[in-house]
């Protein structure tokens, strides 16, 4: 409800508002609130490189800084700060995989998940459950 991701509800009752706006009117807001589900979806055959640079392009700010003018360079610039960010650039070249398809770690899974976020530099941001299978030891570094 807080992303207003209402469609897998059978029914929602009630008047739900996101500030003065009801939810039909927040749909236009899609692209500044976004999601991360607890479940991973992903293109299993995709690298994680390639999974990243196809969200960074789909998210292309109209301006940018004068040396990432040329969209390669930007989402190429984003794809190597986010994946450092959350110590994953080693598997840049690794199929993202599923339950079908060998890939990177369940791990590195979610946090491929939240990269493919991150991307969106939405200002809302709803991450369900994001330390799901990271372990103890590196959970806390996202919290």
């Amino acid at each position: 409800m807080l992303s207003n991701t209402r469609e897998e509800f059978t029914d929602v009752s009630g008047d739900v508002f996101y500030g003065d706006a009801g939810a039909k009117e927040a749909k236009q807001f899609g692209h500044q609130i976004v999601m991360n589900t607890e479940e991973d979806l992903h293109f299993p055959s995709l690298k994680v490189g390639e999974t990243l640079d196809f969200a960074s392009s789909s998210k292309l700010p109209g301006t940018r800084p004068a040396h990432l003018k040329k969209s390669k360079a930007f989402t190429a610039d984003k794809k190597e700060s986010i994946l450092n960010s959350l110590p994953i650039a080693h598997t840049s070249e690794t199929v993202v995989g599923d339950e079908y398809l060998r890939g990177v770690s369940g791990g590195q899974r979610k946090r491929v998940s939240l990269a493919e976020v991150l991307t969106s530099t939405a200002p809302v941001q709803c991450w369900d459950n994001s330390t799901r299978g990271l372990d103890t030891s590196n959970a806390l570094d996202f919290v």
